[in-house]
């Protein structure tokens, strides 16, 4: 339902989940072992934040193309932003944040992204 589809050979939204599920686990695996702690938590918060963003926009193309819950989709778009910048402002009172490292933590998505065009663009 929120985007998590089998990867079939033209289903080209399943193969970006797939990359970037393949893509996250490696980076999460080197930086749990590279990175001192603060810095790696603050790399999964950045990858948490993203994961949130992706599965938000995945769940607004299901509903947009079911065509039912045209409620839900309005409200999920209107509101999606300010749970986010509410869940980051509550992070930065709690959790000592370092910006460099919570900004690479977007990296992997950019990195599916690159990779999942170039094969796009292979076909």
């Amino acid at each position: 339902m929120l985007g998590f589809m089998p990867v079939e050979k033209n289903n080209e939204l399943g193969l970006f989940y797939l990359y970037h599920i393949i893509i996250t686990l490696l980076f999460s695996g080197l930086s749990f072992y590279f990175l001192p702690s603060l810095a790696f938590q603050n790399f999964m918060l950045g990858q948490l934040y993203s994961w949130i963003s992706l599965g938000s926009l995945g769940l607004s193309l299901y509903l947009f193309f079911l065509k039912k819950s045209i409620a839900l989709l309005i409200a999920l778009i209107v509101l999606k932003w300010p749970i986010l910048i509410y869940v980051v402002y509550k992070l930065t009172q709690t959790v000592t944040l370092e910006p460099l490292w919570l900004t690479i933590g977007f990296l992997p998505i950019f990195l599916s992204a690159l990779l999942w065009s170039r094969l796009l663009k292979d076909r």
